[in-house]
């Protein structure tokens, strides 16, 4: 069942324990929290009325909520902030063009896509993966998951829990990883960002990288030639793979204490990347700005945005 009936100041559904969720919006914020139960709760943050332009689409065990037309688009109703509730174990798919996803105390599995919102991320404890093109991506662990995160130009934080296997990439954004890491593999590529790990035993991390550097105080033990390097803290048990052109990834202590996850967290400003070692030249503001303009008209959908864009800058998954 289908409805654009905004005049309730909240629309329910019985999902059941563990149903699924579904967001699909454009310029819209949007707010999921678990909570004991099996319904599924759909209102604005405000208090108010829901938006006119708000398709709900309520069908067993599942909730679908879209901005229709303008999924992709930027623009009509820019300041909406919808506040979901749902049962714990309900498993989330949200994609937003240009909003901000924020997501706690869900236990189910959760696929978060941005193009220039931000993500946070409180309490994950099931297979997750988070991707944006600008936005910065946080989140808290509580138990053991598995994670694959991926941005262009935003900074990744990621802290609690055990991480039983990851892979995380990014562009130009920075990476902070204090979760314990489990038996792996565990996978960080950058281009030109910086990533630090913290280790609360054994570590082995091994290196291809142009002009980046593996770095820690801890006692460790190193060796390498010239792009490949590898760096050993404690027995070495827990394996982490790093791959870069400049960026460098520093070893911690995780004793050093955890994150405090950003509400919002602050936007970042995208660094130019480096020139790569070759003779081609860094690719222009206005050449990344056309890829983000392409999502925004709807042309490309997130996943080749990413790929884009990490053409441009001179690197790919393969």
């Amino acid at each position: 069942m289908t409805t654009n009936d905004t005049s309730a100041p909240a629309i329910e559904h019985h999902i059941g324990p563990s149903g699924r969720l579904a967001v699909k919006v454009a310029s819209w914020d949007v707010d999921v929290t678990g909570v004991d139960g099996e319904t599924a709760t759909v209102r604005s943050a405000d208090g108010g009325s829901l938006p006119n332009a708000i398709e709900i689409e309520r069908d067993g065990d599942s909730i679908t909520i879209r901005q229709p037309n303008r999924i992709f688009g930027f623009g009509g109703g820019s300041n909406v902030h919808l506040k979901i509730t749902v049962p714990l174990e309900t498993a989330a798919t949200i994609q937003t063009a240009s909003g901000d996803v924020r997501v706690a105390g869900l236990r189910g599995r959760q696929e978060i896509r941005t193009a220039s919102g931000d993500i946070v991320l409180d309490g994950v404890a099931d297979e997750t993966s988070a991707e944006t093109v600008s936005g910065d991506i946080a989140i808290r662990v509580d138990g053991t998951v598995v994670l694959t995160v991926k941005t262009v130009a935003g900074d990744v934080m990621i802290d609690g829990g055990r991480v039983e296997r990851i892979g995380l990439q990014t562009t130009s954004g920075d990476i902070r990883l204090t979760s314990q890491l489990g038996a792996g593999p565990h996978t960080i590529g950058t281009v030109s960002g910086d990533a630090i790990v913290a280790s609360n035993s054994g570590i082995r991390v091994t290196a291809q990288t142009v002009a980046g550097d593996l770095r820690t105080s801890l006692p460790h033990t190193s060796d390498g030639r010239p792009g490949r390097r590898s760096l050993v803290v404690g027995d070495g048990a827990t394996e982490v793979a790093f791959r870069s052109v400049s960026g460098d990834l520093r070893v911690v202590d995780a004793t050093t204490g955890g994150l405090s996850l950003p509400t919002p967290p602050t936007p970042p400003t995208a660094p130019t990347p480096p020139v790569p070692a070759t003779t081609a030249a860094a690719p222009s503001n206005d050449e990344r700005l056309d890829v983000l303009r392409a999502v925004e008209r709807g042309e490309i959908d997130i996943v080749e945005a990413s790929e884009r864009l990490a053409r441009l800058d001179g690197t790919t998954d393969d």
